[in-house]
């Protein structure tokens, strides 16, 4: 609710995603991360983005996992790296995440990225 950029306050989302974040919660790290990545409420560093993408992701986090792999994709704050991307991407979409399968799906079809091969062919 404070991060809604209508009548929102980013500075009280930037604390209670970092408290959320500090206390191991995923999807805070991630918020936070975004907030660094966009420049919402606090100056754009895409390079603590990275760090919190990466420590939401590390967690389990798909989202950390789908804006870190959105950092090696584009290179931000990292050297560009298509086969981690979409690695990253397939581990978002392993977790479930719809947003994950999209990317890397968009991946494959611009031949940036192969599927891996599904387990039932790879073991015959």
């Amino acid at each position: 609710m404070y991060a809604d950029g209508q009548g929102g306050d980013p500075k009280r989302a930037l604390e209670l995603y970092q408290r959320a974040c500090n206390s191991g919660n995923n999807k805070g790290c991630a918020r936070l991360a975004e907030m660094y990545d966009k420049g919402e409420g606090v100056e754009k560093d895409q390079k603590r983005a990275v760090e919190l993408y990466q420590r939401a992701c590390d967690g389990g986090g798909e989202m950390g996992c789908i804006g870190l792999a959105d950092a090696y994709e584009k290179g931000k704050a990292v050297p560009k790296d298509e086969k981690r991307a979409a690695e990253l991407y397939q581990r978002a979409c392993d977790g479930g995440s719809q947003n994950g399968c999209t990317s890397l799906g968009q991946m494959v079809l611009d031949g940036k990225a192969w599927p891996r091969t599904p387990r039932a062919l790879s073991s015959s």
